[in-house]
């Protein structure tokens, strides 16, 4: 299982920086996404830093925002590759990952919401909101 989801997440990557640059020839390199990744983390710990919070168990809860961002990446471009409907073995089923997404998102923006964080303000390179 984990050798699909971590194939997920290298496929993500690419898919990720498609929708943030609009380039669609072009692949994310893992650089590019580690990237936007740390540019993301080092804001929230900024505001963290910012409202004296910096410290176990806020840290941590960071780091499993963190985490939960590289699973919306996986799921967003198993949807993009798959679409929203998938073909089971006798008929067309929804696709568990637009389900997933939602969940996924659902939490961040509770981690977000428990820490007194917003997400908002964060750009790459592009000037495009990550």
């Amino acid at each position: 299982m984990e050798k699909i989801f971590n194939r997920h997440i290298m496929k993500g990557r690419d898919f990720y920086q498609k929708g943030v640059s609009n380039l669609s020839s072009e692949r994310m390199t893992e650089a590019a996404y580690k990237l936007a990744r740390g540019k993301i983390r080092n804001a929230l710990i900024k505001q963290l830093k910012e409202k004296n919070l910096y410290h176990e168990p806020y840290s941590d809860m960071i780091e499993r925002y963190m985490s939960l961002w590289d699973t919306t990446i996986a799921l967003e471009y198993d949807i993009k590759e798959r679409g929203v409907a998938v073909e089971g073995p006798t008929s067309i089923k929804k696709n568990d990952s637009v389900g997933m997404l939602v969940n996924v998102n659902k939490q961040m923006l509770s981690i977000l919401d428990k820490l007194g964080l917003q997400a908002t303000g964060i750009k790459n390179e592009g000037g495009v909101d990550v």
